[in-house]
């Protein structure tokens, strides 16, 4: 169901009068004035039209559940100027951001599972097993929002049958996944130029799926930067090999997952070649130019 702010806000177009219903025999006293007693009171008959005077209070007669609604509707951006409309709308929004906001994110951010366990990461995950990959099931107010994930039974046979943990999804997130948001944003307005480097006159921003799996590679980075990159223990000092938790955690991805991976990967090594590190020359140039002039030589 789409709803519009307009529809929303505009009344009923059964309930506007037409000038001739003003009185009952308008055309008979069109050159005089009625007096303006009724001609309000003839307007107030009508339900759904208000004097100019009155015209604020339309925006106050609407249910707070339909201006959620309203709210869910929009895009992340419109959300919030909507609420600079009014205090009463930032008054409902601040009291229902979280009902707002998921849903809005969940249509424009998906992966939405990927994202959430993103949202939900935690240092004690390293401690379950697979808890660093394995998806959480995430509730919030007894509503399931993501189902979680089992291993497959012929994944490993030490491991087969391991459930997922749970969690809850709570307010104080909210401020956390519009952080990533803002994140993934800006990766999705920069990616494009860069991805076609190679080629300029191929350069086009992203169809919605490409956009779809592009987050998709940046929540699985997220995951594995937060784990193993991070200030948290490394699993081991040397090179994953063998049963590493960190291997492991690329094996259980999918051939598309990985692909899409990789592509991610090999476009931050373009950027960091010719925007972040160009050349050795270059490295060497700046160290000697920033590095303090010599004192000349005494005799």
């Amino acid at each position: 169901m789409k709803m519009s702010l307009t529809v929303c806000l505009s009344p009923p177009r059964r309930a506007l009068p037409l000038p001739e219903q003003l009185c009952d025999n308008f055309s008979a006293v069109a050159p005089f004035s009625l007096p303006e007693p009724a001609v309000r009171a003839k307007m107030d008959s009508f339900p759904g039209c208000y004097p100019p005077d009155d015209a604020s209070a339309v925006l106050d007669r609407i249910p707070v559940e339909v201006l959620v609604e309203v709210f869910k509707h929009l895009d992340l951006t419109t959300a919030f100027s909507l609420t600079l409309a009014s205090k009463r709308f930032a008054a409902i929004f601040a009291a229902h951001r979280a009902s707002i906001i998921l849903p809005i994110v969940k249509r424009e951010f998906s992966p939405f599972d990927s994202l959430l366990q993103v949202i939900k990461m935690s240092p004690e995950d390293l401690r379950v097993p697979w808890g660093t990959w394995l998806n959480k099931r995430i509730y919030r107010k007894n509503i399931v929002l993501c189902e979680g994930g089992r291993l497959p039974k012929d994944c490993f046979a030490s491991t087969s049958g391991i459930c997922c943990k749970e969690t809850t999804f709570e307010n104080s997130d909210t401020a956390r996944i519009l952080g990533v948001c803002k994140v993934v944003r800006g990766w999705e307005r920069i990616f494009p130029q860069h991805r076609f480097n190679a080629s300029p006159l191929s350069t086009r921003s992203l169809l919605p799926h490409e956009n779809e799996r592009l987050r998709g590679a940046l929540y699985a980075w997220m995951r594995y930067a937060y784990y193993f990159h991070g200030d948290l223990p490394r699993p081991n000092l040397y090179v994953p090999s063998g049963g590493d938790m960190r291997v492991n955690q690329l094996r259980v991805m999918s051939n598309s997952q990985l692909r899409e991976l990789r592509d991610l990967w090999l476009t931050v090594e373009d950027i960091v070649e010719l925007k972040l590190c160009p050349s050795i020359d270059n490295v060497r140039i700046g160290a000697v130019s920033s590095s303090p002039r010599s004192l000349p030589a005494t005799h």
